[in-house]
């Protein structure tokens, strides 16, 4: 009893698209260039905000455990 689905018969032509959308895969990186340039704008400014707020959290901590 396999859970694979059934092998079906190929007529056509597949985009890479289409077989990873099929099978599977790494599609973090295709999909994150495939973004606006708009919400990676706002990636990017949530990401040096959260990093700026780190860097001052750290900062702060290593005042208090100098004194």
């Amino acid at each position: 009893s396999s859970t694979e689905e059934p092998e079906e018969a190929f007529t056509g032509d597949a985009t890479i698209e289409d077989l990873l959308s099929k099978f599977g895969g790494a599609s973090g990186k295709r999909d994150r260039k495939r973004r606006t340039d708009e919400e990676d704008e706002g990636d990017f400014e949530d990401r040096y905000s959260r990093r700026q707020r780190d860097a001052i959290r750290r900062t702060l901590q290593q005042l208090n455990d100098d004194e």
